[in-house]
């Protein structure tokens, strides 16, 4: 009998735990007899993995609007006081309220979520009750988390069409103060850096009325503001580099509400894509439904039962209150991962 030995173990393990033998592509995959009886050799346990899909942006969701299908956004903007007329020649003339230009949001259209549970097909590929119960309720489930990921990845596109549309009035009105060049956190320098920025326009947002933050250009003051971050990366780089404290998971000390996603959907323009975070009112975008219908329909003949659930979606984004975004002033060398960004303008 040999004697056992960390190196003899290696070599015998190595040889075991055999690497061609996992993950084996169904195309590839062969089945086994038994030597003895030559009955084939049996699946002897399945498993079905799953991911929780869940919506991290619950602060857009919209009230469900059930008459109408687009939405008209107005302000009635200040008027400035006149002169006393102590003759009172003109006290019945009238000084009506002072009407923006509206801005309006369409129906995007409906939409069908619809996913097919079947009789008496998956059961023969399966080892029992259990395993075809889990199956069935996957597939409802799976018609619930296809609508729960298409709202989450149209919240993120339309704060994508929220910088387009900032970037635009600030192309439009060279006053407005709603974009902010400054370098991503990535050292101590530039960690600080930021956290003064938001603390600097937070203040300015929320404490100060202004006419210079928002879209629309009039007077405005946010009393409740979030913070939008693109990447997984500021806020560890905040975390490292800033002496941790001044993000928590989902407050900034000032406080702000932090909110972090994969993307911003899909932006076009150059400045649009070196946007990586946003500070706005939380009244700032919404997306809604319009007349969510979930229906069933059997097919006997089939053997197949389709659930559906047909909605329409408007997405609104507010022109009168306050936003500003933080986008970097170069695109930095995606081959060079040290290459510095310019610093605040």
């Amino acid at each position: 009998m040999a004697k056992l030995t960390l190196t003899n173990l290696a070599s015998l393990v190595n040889t075991t735990i055999d690497a061609d033998k996992q993950l084996i592509d169904a195309s590839d995959y062969e089945f086994d007899t038994d030597t003895y009886s030559g009955l084939i050799v049996k699946i002897g346990k399945q498993i079905m993995e799953d991911s929780t899909f869940t919506d991290r942006l619950p602060e857009l969701d919209g009230e469900n609007l059930p008459f109408g299908t687009d939405i008209e956004e107005y302000f009635i903007n200040l008027a400035l006081p006149i002169a006393h007329d102590p003759t009172g020649a003109n006290a019945l003339a009238p000084q009506d309220p002072v009407f923006e230009d509206a801005a309006y949001s369409k129906s995007l259209g409906r939409k069908t979520f619809k996913e097919t549970l079947r009789d008496n097909m998956y059961e023969k590929a399966l080892l029992g009750q259990t395993e075809a119960s889990a199956i069935a309720a996957q597939v409802l489930k799976r018609w619930s988390d296809q609508r729960t990921l298409f709202r989450y990845s149209a919240k993120k596109e339309l704060l994508g069409n929220l910088i387009e549309k900032v970037i635009a009035a600030k192309t439009d009105n060279a006053d407005l103060t709603v974009v902010h060049t400054q370098a991503k956190p990535a050292d101590v320098t530039t960690a600080e850096a930021f956290i003064k920025k938001v603390k600097e326009r937070v203040t300015e947002l929320s404490e100060f009325i202004t006419d210079t933050n928002n879209i629309g250009a009039v007077p405005a003051k946010s009393d409740s503001l979030i913070l939008y971050i693109k990447g997984s990366d500021i806020i560890p780089n905040i975390d490292v580099e800033a002496l941790a404290g001044a993000f928590n998971p989902d407050k900034v000390q000032i406080p702000v509400e932090v909110r972090i996603v994969e993307d911003f959907g899909t932006v076009t323009g150059d400045d649009a894509g070196k946007v990586y975070a946003i500070l706005a009112d939380t009244r700032i975008a919404r997306l809604h439904s319009h007349r969510l219908a979930t229906e069933s329909e059997r097919n006997a003949t089939g053997e197949f039962t389709n659930m559906l659930a047909h909605e329409t979606f408007i997405a609104y984004i507010s022109k009168f209150v306050n936003v500003n975004l933080f986008k970097t002033a170069i695109d930095p060398d995606p081959e060079d991962p040290e290459d510095p960004e310019d610093p605040e303008d």
